[in-house]
């Protein structure tokens, strides 16, 4: 028998016309200068990039501050002005960080921005404390996961990891601030540990995907296809999701294991595309490259794997569920929040190939079993408030308490002349 998923707190707010929306809502937003700050434009494309939409559509003034990338023609045709920021995602340079922050202030300076969103760890903690030197009236943080800093093991990692919970704290200082968490699990992480107060924080279920672009489809015929749709990084568990493989291949379990995903050497934890060729040289996995129609590439699996070390919520997970996909996946926060063992897929331990070749095992058997839980995913994706729409509207409450919160906030510095 299918176990039904955990009650939520919330109803997922229902599909909204736009002659549906709030024109007082609007009216906050107009005039607004409103600006995100990131280290990857990429990442803001695929995950952040239908906030900035909306707040045009709100009448904001919606800029980017990134670093460069060629996504910048995408930004404008959205009518989002980008602002070149030069940090290194992966610098642990004192001087290179300190001329960031700098940097950053000077920038805030001088936009005056009504509200600033920043996203990941160094635009979080560079952000903040740049937000408070400029004067910026309100400050989101949205913390998308612990990330390698927090899974990592060893001596360095425990001191690098007491480092960034000490900026962490002195960067969330901000009295206008709210700091946005995709999982209950990173939240508590956070409060408990004093980095933030409880009533500084808001629970939002990951960046959200569209369901009609996902759109459920059967399963395919022929073998069985396991999906490992991620960045090409050892914390995501591939060598793991190899070694199980190579299991079931002993076992000779008829299925096809596709990687589909970019190759990121200049990321310290990237796996080489020489060890990535060389898994696929030896039979292991067909090597898929790094894909944009995502919604292709899932009607042609059956089973969709990430057994990663640490997640937010992972929307490749989410892009799943919305394609019917049953997903295997590591039992820790984030995937935790979305999986619902026995419903819409199986969480196995971060770290173990062999638990994570039982349930790959179990799931290959029993077409119908993909099948039941595939339909149960698209459904509790649906029902959970993980749609695209569920998440804009989400954050932009979040925009909207603050603005109005701060609507008599002075800035404290002067615009720079």
């Amino acid at each position: 028998m299918d176990k039904k998923p955990p009650m939520k707190t919330g109803k997922p707010r229902p599909m909204r016309s736009e002659e549906d929306r709030d024109p007082c809502g609007d009216a906050l937003f107009r005039g607004k200068t409103v600006i995100f700050a990131i280290n990857d434009l990429e990442f803001f494309l695929s995950h952040r990039l239908a906030l900035g939409v909306e707040g045009v559509r709100r009448g904001a003034r919606v800029k980017l501050i990134a670093p460069y990338s060629e996504g910048r023609a995408l930004l404008e045709a959205r009518g989002i002005t980008w602002i070149p920021w030069d940090v290194d995602r992966w610098s642990a340079n004192p001087w290179e960080e300190l001329a960031a922050v700098r940097t950053l202030t000077m920038l805030y300076r001088r936009e005056r921005p009504d509200l600033v969103h920043h996203v990941t760890i160094k635009p979080v903690i560079y952000g903040s404390i740049a937000a408070r030197m400029a004067g910026v009236p309100a400050v989101v943080n949205a913390v998308p996961g612990r990330g390698l800093v927090f899974s990592s093991t060893g001596i360095r990692a425990g001191i690098r990891r007491r480092l960034v919970e000490g900026l962490y704290r002195l960067a969330l200082r901000h009295p206008h601030q709210i700091t946005i968490f995709q999982n209950r699990g990173d939240l508590e992480f956070f409060v408990e540990r004093g980095i933030i107060p409880a009533d500084a924080c808001r629970l939002i279920s990951g960046s959200g995907v569209d369901p009609e672009v996902f759109q459920a489809h059967p399963l395919p015929d022929g073998v069985p296809v396991v999906l490992f749709p991620a960045r090409l990084l050892w914390a995501k568990g591939i060598r793991e999701l190899v070694e199980a493989a190579r299991m079931l291949r002993r076992e000779r379990v008829a299925f096809r294991l596709v990687v589909v995903g970019p190759v990121i050497e200049s990321n310290p934890d990237g796996v080489p595309e020489h060890q990535v060729r060389a898994w696929e040289n030896e039979g292991i996995l067909e090597y898929w490259g790094f894909r944009t129609d995502m919604p292709e590439v899932l009607r042609q699996a059956h089973v969709v794997c990430l057994p990663s070390y640490g997640e937010g919520i992972p929307k490749a997970l989410i892009e799943a569920h919305a394609c019917a996909r049953p997903v295997v996946a590591s039992d820790i926060p984030g995937c935790r929040e979305l999986v619902v063992p026995g419903y819409t897929g199986l969480l196995v331990p971060p770290r173990d190939p062999q638990a994570l070749a039982a349930a790959l095992r179990s799931l290959l058997a029993d077409r119908s079993l993909m099948e039941t839980w595939g339909a149960n995913a698209r459904r509790h994706m649906l029902e959970g408030g993980y749609t695209l729409e569920s998440v804009v509207d989400q954050t932009f409450d979040v925009y909207a308490s603050l603005l109005s919160e701060g609507a008599g906030t002075r800035r404290r510095s002067p615009p720079a002349r």
